[in-house]
């Protein structure tokens, strides 16, 4: 009898998380997001960090590890424009898993 005939060896859909963060989050704690990707590494696809470029995101990531800059134009008249290529960019990575980091007030 062939193995894959059985219906209990199906494969299980790839997870891949995708996890936002704000610069003042990238800043503080950037050790700990890092920590988090590192243990999301057994997953086939690797994860997505969204977030502003800036000297923190570079200790966040690694090979595996995608980076999708938000905002892209920096002017606050630009906020539905940066959601709409924001989202553009999700659709074509496909993200499973959606995490956001923000402070509490």
């Amino acid at each position: 009898m062939n193995e894959n005939s059985n219906g209990s060896s199906q494969e299980k859909p790839a997870i891949r998380p995708a996890i936002l963060a704000d610069e003042w989050i990238l800043r503080y704690y950037a050790s700990c997001i890092r920590k988090i990707l590192v243990g999301l590494t057994g997953s086939a696809y690797g994860a997505i960090v969204i977030g502003p470029k800036n000297p923190e995101m570079e200790t966040v990531l690694y090979p595996s590890v995608e980076h999708v800059e938000y905002p892209e134009i920096k002017l606050r008249l630009f906020t539905r424009t940066n959601r709409q290529i924001l989202l553009d960019k999700l659709s074509d990575n496909k993200p499973t898993v959606l995490h956001g980091f923000w402070r509490a007030m």
